[in-house]
């Protein structure tokens, strides 16, 4: 009997542990699913190794993921982020490529759809192909992303994304997806000031490669802009224009126009090098469309007083010695044919203030293709994504002194940068390298970018251009900034950001990953978040956000810990203290070189 029982019990035991492990398969498939609704599955990408000037490789594809009718398609295959992860390292180049599906390169990856490719990569570093779908089908995954492209002639929105594969060597290849590239004009606004502070320190690095004095020049020596009036020369009150005396180093200039983009400081920069070298320097080194043709913030100024420089001393010793004298550069050629030289159907006219009923034109304003704008950056963050460019006369120490200012942590300063707050609602400012130099101005709000997430090793290089004068009336100071470009901008850069930056490395634990999109509430602004735009989550994954005194708390830990790197490695060289604009410069870094009519009455 004992024997029998004894059998009996064995196999409820059997059976019991086959029950248990039923129920925990169970569990893990549902998990897995859970997971994979959440989060996604990135899926593999083939880049060619190939570099300018190599053999070009051939077209690298991808596997097209195929979505069967009555088959729920992953989140990754449908909106979710993780899609088509962009590869952190290049594989070797295989002898047969993986077969794809054919499919219609227009269609958007979103759910719903019964067959799913993921963005082509392009086939050689550098490429850019006009018909490239990949940022259309990318605008499709956001709400508020998707309402500005179906808008985009209008709103003149432009952009493009720079994928980027690196060798093992550390060389990269850059493959670029435009949307609407150079569609119509876009007023480069204080974007533009790169091109000055490239042409300063070319500038620099040109004197004090001379034998004599100026071989005793540095980014911290003192330089004085003397007060002058421009020969021959007044504006459009009839009125001398002068220009006033300056003292500062070029490391402070650098500091104030690449930090809080003051317009005086890009002045300075553009006295120091003249139009010719910022133009002409720009041309040679690869940057065709850039054209600079006026200072900033002086609307009363004709053209022909942008040419005029003022004498340039340094303090070299304990004497004043003359750099640069008194000098005219060449006429700043016209734009030609550029589509929407003519915006608005009114004007405010900066001589009387009067509104004058009909377009203003930008014939004469400064211009650069956003994706000029955005190859200066990638150059300023790694001369290594940019082999193409010209620019060997510059040495790594001014190189350096730009990139410096442009990779300020904001909370540190009051440095623009639209796209980060949707990128650090996924990746904290401790994880992320973000090098840029954004501008807004007359209704024209662009960013140029370079994006790295430490933590994952990915890296991106994004621009994106629109136009918001939803009124018609230009230099009215009443703009849509707040309620179309701003959320415009930070969902831009979170859904770069989940697509991207974080495919391959998770999460960080203060997030949840989320199914659904994110939305902005236009025209609101909230003290709590420092007068921006309130972000509204929704889904059942929603994200958790995190607070104002979480991100101060942040903000800090950040600060302790970047002050401590940096006095541990501190050498005995003296270190000269970040100049610190006067409030009036933080006002105007606001509305940046969009002047209203007031501040232009002496």
């Amino acid at each position: 009997m004992s024997a029998a029982r004894a059998r009996v019990t064995a196999s409820r035991v059997r059976a019991g542990w086959l029950h248990a492990g039923l129920i925990a398969r169970a569990t893990v498939l549902f998990a897995g699913a859970a997971a994979v609704a959440c989060l996604g599955s990135p899926r593999p990408v083939v880049t060619p190794p190939g570099a300018p000037g190599d053999a070009p490789a051939a077209a690298a594809t991808t596997d097209a993921v195929v979505v069967r009718p009555g088959e729920a398609a992953t989140q990754d295959e449908a909106e979710g982020p993780g899609a088509a992860a962009m590869p952190t390292t290049m594989p070797e180049a295989s002898a047969t490529e993986p077969e794809t599906e054919a499919v219609d390169p227009a269609t958007p990856a979103v759910a719903g759809s019964t067959t799913v490719a993921p963005p082509p990569a392009g086939p050689t570093c550098g490429a850019m192909d006009a018909d490239d779908a990949w940022v259309a089908r990318l605008l499709e995954r956001d709400p508020v992303l998707a309402a500005a492209a179906r808008d985009a002639a209008s709103l003149r929105l432009q952009v493009v994304v720079g994928e980027v594969a690196r060798r093992d060597d550390g060389t990269a290849c850059v493959t670029y997806h435009p949307y609407r590239l150079d569609a119509e004009y876009l007023y480069p606004a204080s974007a533009i000031k790169t091109f000055a502070a490239l042409a300063a320190v070319r500038t620099l690095d040109a004197l004090r490669s001379d034998d004599g004095v100026a071989a005793d020049l540095g980014l911290d020596t003192e330089l004085r802009f003397e007060r002058a009036t421009v020969p021959d020369v007044v504006d459009l009150r009839g009125r001398p224009v002068v220009l006033g005396e300056t003292t500062a180093t070029l490391r402070e200039l650098l500091d104030q126009t690449l930090i809080l983009s003051s317009n005086d400081g890009f002045n300075r920069l553009l006295d120091f090098a003249g139009l010719d070298a910022i133009n002409g320097g720009a041309e040679r080194a690869g940057f065709t469309s850039v054209r600079v043709s006026h200072r900033l913030s002086r609307q009363l100024d004709p053209p022909e007083a942008t040419r005029w420089s003022p004498p340039v001393s340094a303090l070299i010793g304990d004497a004043w010695r003359e750099l640069e004298p008194a000098r005219a550069s060449s006429a700043v050629p016209g734009l030609g044919e550029l589509v929407g030289l003519e915006v608005g159907t009114a004007y405010i006219d900066p001589v009387d203030g009067g509104r004058r009923d009909a377009p203003l034109g930008f014939a004469d304003k400064n211009s650069a293709s956003i994706f000029d704008l955005l190859r200066l950056v990638a150059w300023v963050a790694d001369p290594a994504l940019t082999p193409e460019l010209e620019l060997s006369d510059v040495s790594d120490e001014s190189r350096l002194a730009m990139r410096a200012p442009m990779a300020t942590v904001p909370d540190e300063s009051d440095r623009y940068e639209p796209l980060s707050p949707g990128v650090t609602d996924l990746v904290p400012w401790e994880r992320l390298e973000y090098v840029n130099k954004a501008g807004r101005a007359f209704g024209f709000h662009l960013d140029a970018a370079y994006l790295r997430d430490r933590s994952t090793g990915r890296e991106l290089l994004v621009a994106a251009g629109m136009f918001v004068d939803t009124d018609g009336v230009a230099n009215d100071d009443t703009y849509a900034y707040d309620s179309l470009s701003y959320p415009f901008f930070v969902a831009l850069g979170r859904v770069l950001a989940e697509r991207v930056l974080v495919v391959d490395g998770g999460f960080p634990s203060s997030v949840r990953p989320s199914l659904t999109r994110r939305r902005v509430a236009p025209n609101l602004e909230s003290p709590q978040t420092g007068g921006r735009p309130p972000v509204i989550w929704r889904g059942p994954c929603a994200l958790s956000h995190v607070g104002a005194g979480e991100r101060r708390r942040r903000a800090t830990a950040a600060r302790t810990s970047h002050r401590r790197n940096a006095t541990s490695a501190a050498t005995s060289a003296p270190v000269r203290p970040r100049p610190v604009a006067p409030r009036v410069e933080r006002r105007e870094h606001a509305r940046e070189d969009d002047v209203g009519v007031s501040r232009n009455v002496p």
